[in-house]
This record gives structure tokens, sequence and C-alpha cells, in this order.
């Protein structure tokens, strides 16, 4: 446990309320009641940083710029980047001279991570993404180069799931890899009543709509339950920032004649009281790093069918409380939707959607975070 009153400074990769930072927050609640005093910094403000103010958890902002790069852009503003991050680094070194723990949230810049080693630091490493299978950008020069430099930098790289690890032991001893799921809290759970089964049959996607999502597997399958009869409906909700893949989408929903069926939909701040509206999740990506939304369905007692990748095999019980499918199988996803329309089968894997709340607890977050921080 922690000594009452050590301070901790964690550096973000942004200031929005993504998925990264609402893990934080509520690791950051956990780190709290074991007595650290907790700062933040962050090259941009947002409402994540606002609702930490409100928590107590004070913040500064100092623009630089993140090591991750894309294929087609990989040596952009190289210089003018370098500059500006020298600059941020002189500002931030007071802070890190005054903490007892250096953090960094993400594996997008490692600002925080020199900052502690030039000080004499110690400095964990949080990582909530693959990187290049998720969200296809790479790190400042070759990958297992840079995670071999962000195991040197910290005390321990913690990932957020088993699979993520798995990648990582490629590259990096096992001793300094951690384990820290997230607790997924939710401010609003829908009761676990026994949903009403008469069509349609509403099917759900969550989150960030992007490429790597499989969000065109969900159509395809869609189309094919459409083609067998079935009844559903599907609604995409998310922020959607890439609009070149927002405008594929709706092509394909327009080609396979689903624009009654299939809509694409802004985010939400709730998500408990969206999914009461609903039979089943999705979750069709590629590689997800952890699955948030994952947990957050179960906890709000919709079942859910996801690809066999990533972390999702690790919070869903599959044939219990979901199903998985091969990754990019659309014909196979659609054979899972079908299955879980029977009321039977249906109101056997709701009743089952609970036992989640096992595996992701705050009780749980504070064991692992006890282990990490010794």
């Amino acid at each position: 446990m922690a000594i009452k009153g050590k301070s901790m400074l964690w550096f973000l990769h942004e200031g929005a309320a993504g998925g990264a930072n609402l893990a934080l927050g509520e690791h950051l609640t956990l780190l709290k009641e074991m007595g650290y005093r907790i700062s933040l910094v962050s090259p941009k403000p947002g409402r994540f940083l606002d609702h930490m103010s409100a928590e107590g958890i004070p913040s500064q902002i100092t623009f630089f710029y993140l090591w991750i790069r894309r294929p087609d852009r990989p040596n952009e503003y190289r210089l003018k980047r370098l500059l500006r991050n020298g600059y941020a680094f002189l500002r931030v070194l007071p802070l890190v001279c005054r903490a007892d723990v250096v953090c960094t949230n993400t594996l997008c810049s490692p600002m925080g991570a020199l900052a502690a080693r030039l000080l004499g630091k110690p400095h964990y490493w949080f990582v909530h993404e693959f990187g290049e299978e998720d969200h296809g950008f790479r790190l400042g020069w070759r990958t297992p180069a840079a995670y071999r430099l962000m195991a040197r930098l910290s005390r321990k790289v913690v990932l957020n799931s088993q699979a993520v690890r798995n990648k990582w032991e490629q590259y990096v001893p096992s001793d300094k890899l951690g384990l820290l799921y997230n607790v997924v809290h939710m401010p609003f759970v829908p009761p676990h009543t026994r949903k009403d089964l008469i069509p349609p049959f509403r099917l759900l996607m969550l989150g960030q709509v992007s490429r790597g999502k499989g969000h065109k597997d969900a159509i395809r399958g869609v189309a094919e339950l459409r083609n067998r009869q079935r009844v559903v409906l599907l609604d995409i909700v998310g922020s959607a920032w890439d609009e070149p893949y927002c405008q594929e989408l709706m092509a394909l929903i327009s080609s396979l004649g689903l624009d009654e069926i299939v809509h694409l939909k802004p985010p939400v701040e709730n998500p408990g009281l969206l999914m009461e509206g609903y039979h089943l999740l999705l979750m069709c990506s590629v590689a997800e790093a952890f699955g948030r939304v994952t947990v957050e369905a179960l906890k709000c007692g919709l079942p859910v069918v996801a690809s066999a990748s990533g972390g999702s095999p690790e919070i869903i019980d599959s044939g219990i409380n979901g199903r998985l499918y091969p990754s990019g199988d659309y014909m196979k996803l659609a054979d899972e939707v079908e299955s879980l329309m029977d009321p039977v089968v249906y109101a056997r894997f709701s009743q089952e959607t609970s036992r989640v709340y096992a595996k992701f607890n705050p009780r749980r977050g504070l064991e692992q975070l006890s282990d990490i921080f010794g």
C-alpha cells in the first residue's frame, strides 16, 4: 500500500474523456483511497480534466507532440516537433522533481518517462492499446525497439489485458510487465428485467467509429440476417472523426439496401441509459485491446457477440453470456446473432451477464494496483 501523502504525477496523451482516460479516472479514485496525492499533465485541455478538477485532482496543460506516427506521414514536421517537445520537457521538469512517482497513461508519449529517468524518479507506464493492430500507428522508430526503451525507462509496463501482454512478452521480460483490468464503473445500470423479443431484434455497436472496429462486418452480417427473413435493426453509436470511412459505411449500407435498418448516430454520455433499449451488443473489432463497452453491456444485462480477438475472450464467457466468432467472418457473426434470437436461449444468456462483476470491480482493481506499486 502507498505511504499516506505520497505524490504521483501522471502524463496523459489528451484531456478528452476517451476510453484510456475513463479507465484512468477509475484507477485514480482507487489510488486516492490508497493515500496518493495525484496531479496530471496533459498536452491539451478537455472534459476529462474538468471532471478530475471537480474531484480535487489538479492538472497542468503543457502542449507537446506525441511520438506516434502513421505510415503515410512518417516524418511530418519533425524539426517543429523536436523543438516544441524540448520546450515542453523543460517546463515539466519542476513537476517531475516534486513527484515521488511518475506514471504515463497510454503509449503515446515518452515525455514523463524521460523526465523521470533524468531526475531519478520511479516511472510506471500504463498501456491501453496494441498500437498498429487497433489504431494503425507506430511509435517514433521501430516498434520493438520502442517497446524495449519503454521497459528500460519504467519499473513496470502495465497492460490492460492478457492479449496485449502476450504481444509485449515477445520483446520485454515478463517480470517487467504488469496487468491491470479496467474497473468499468457504471453511473446508471438499468434493471435486469426480461426483455421482450417481439421484432425487431435491436443490435448496438457503441464506441468510436473508425477503421479496425469491424463495422463493415456488422453491416454485412445484418444483411445476411435480413436475407434469412430475420427482423433486426442495427444502430452504430459513437464519435466519427474519419469522414471518408463514414462515407464508406454509408455507401455500403445503401448498396445492401439497409437504409431503413442500419443507422449511424452520435455519441451519448451515459451508455447505461442507451443500452436499456437494445437486445444485444456487437463488438466486431479486429484487435480490441480491452473492450470497455463489452463490460458495460454485460453489466447492463446485454449479451455480447464479439470477434474472438484482442481482449474480448477475457471478458466474455463464450456460450454463457455471449458468443465469439472468427474475426472478419460476417456469416458466422450472423449465425451467432441468430442463435440468440431464440427467447429461451436469450433469457439464459441474459441471466448470466452479471457474472462480469466478479472480474471487473473496485476490489480487484485495488488488489492489482497494490501488486503494481507494491
